[in-house]
């Protein structure tokens, strides 16, 4: 997401509605951490390009692909050498300059680390990355890119020429104004093209404005994820971007004429923040309004299904949990994502594993209203709240298996 190029997504902003243009810095390094990225696949080849003047020496068995970065009509092209013997870990050179000499680059970083397949064991995964030059006109950018390839033993994967995998490690980072608030955000080329303008398909564009919303110094892919193509809503405003250029280095943002629904990003779970309050009907009849229900309890807010088999395997040590604690103040409110017309399943399975406790179920699976509330993603969820505070104890691998009990006794020890 410079070539000056329009975004042509809607109609541009007119004179009365507010505009300016942003500039941010670039970051050469860490951007692929921030949000997931799909990698480009680039295959491997033992025929050596025509481009290529000089190699290392002592090399066994070569392969070759090519990375293109840069504005879509001249991009710059990055050879790179995989070394590949196969009693051996591979070692892997970048011509990170382009100038077809694989003797005159900086050493490119590559590790290698073991991996269990779906039919192997202790497989070698190498990861590392380059930093190239890229030229914009008569700039030059150091685009750092990650770089990957899997076991070729891997009997799951193709052998020999299978590919490298390439991310962008690189964005635009900085401050932009919003409505008179300031806000931290980067500037994404998911596609890893070095190209900031993108496909120019709304929706599917491939560059990304990560915005930090909620100032917690992360980026969720909900309510801080914006397609630089489509308008998006903050605060109740609808903004939409245009003119960016070919290096993500400024681009204008307006008000837009449109409006679209503000997204909020999922809330912050982390220790000592607050639990977000519901009210809801229980399946015995009785509304539950949290956390004020659990007024001096310590409550164990726990998403499930019968169908997920992590939960089956887990629910034994969230009963005997509370066989045990419940004496000493712990309560427990079970969130059930099974699917609709499954409530006589659900009261048959919650009485066979002696669930004593109230269960919150609407049939919507990972649409159910608490569950979009708390953002849950995978079953089980566990949450530890202080029922006078309002606020997280606990949570994650701390709520499961063994570590429950241990986790709880330590909590109630406190109180």
């Amino acid at each position: 997401m410079v070539g000056g190029l329009l975004l042509t997504y809607g109609p541009p902003p007119s004179a009365d509605v507010a505009s300016h243009r942003e500039a941010l810095p670039l970051t050469s390094h860490g951007a692929s951490t921030l949000t997931r990225l799909r990698p480009q696949e680039l295959a491997l080849s033992s025929v050596r390009p025509a481009n290529v003047k000089r190699i290392p020496p002592g090399l066994t068995a070569p392969y070759y692909t090519t990375i293109q970065l840069g504005p879509k009509d001249q991009q710059s092209r990055f050879t790179v050498l995989i070394d590949a013997p196969k009693d051996k870990p591979s070692r892997i050179y970048v011509d990170a300059n382009g100038n077809g000499d694989f003797l005159d680059d900086p050493k490119p970083e590559w590790a290698h680390k073991t991996y269990d397949g779906r039919a192997s064991k202790d497989l070698l995964l190498s990861v590392g990355g380059a930093t190239l030059q890229v030229k914009y006109g008569a700039e030059i950018l150091p685009l750092h890119v990650t770089l990957s390839r899997y076991d070729t033993s891997d009997p799951a994967r193709e052998p020999a020429f299978l590919p490298v995998y390439c991310t962008a490690d690189y964005a635009r980072e900085g401050n932009i104004t919003l409505s008179g608030k300031s806000y931290h955000a980067w500037l994404i080329d998911a596609l890893t093209r070095g190209d900031f303008r993108g496909s120019g398909v709304p929706g599917q564009s491939g560059v990304f404005l990560l915005i930090d919303v909620n100032g917690n110094g992360k980026i969720d892919p909900r309510g801080e994820t914006y397609d630089a193509y489509e308008p998006f809503n903050i605060g109740g405003t609808t903004y939409e971007i245009h003119d960016i250029n070919t290096a993500g280095s400024n681009f204008n943002i307006a008000k837009s004429p449109r409006e679209v629904a503000e997204i909020l990003p999922p809330p912050d779970l982390g220790i000592g923040k607050a639990a977000p309050h519901f009210q809801a009907a229980a399946t015995d009849g009785s509304t539950v309004r949290f956390p004020q229900d659990y007024h001096s309890k310590l409550v164990l807010l726990y998403f499930w299904a019968t169908w997920c088999g992590d939960c089956n395997r887990e629910v034994p040590y969230v009963a005997k949990a509370y066989k045990e604690y419940h004496p000493r103040g712990l309560e427990i409110l079970g969130v059930s994502l099974d699917h609709a017309d499954q409530a006589e399943l659900l009261k048959s399975y919650t009485r066979d594993h002696e669930m004593d406790w109230r269960e919150i179920y609407d049939g919507k699976v990972w649409n159910a209203a608490i569950a979009q509330l708390y953002y849950v993603s995978q079953t089980p969820t566990p949450i530890l709240i202080d029922g006078d505070k309002g606020t997280v104890v606990a949570s994650g691998s701390d709520l499961l298996g063994d570590r429950l009990a241990q986790t709880i006794e330590k909590q109630l020890s406190h109180r």
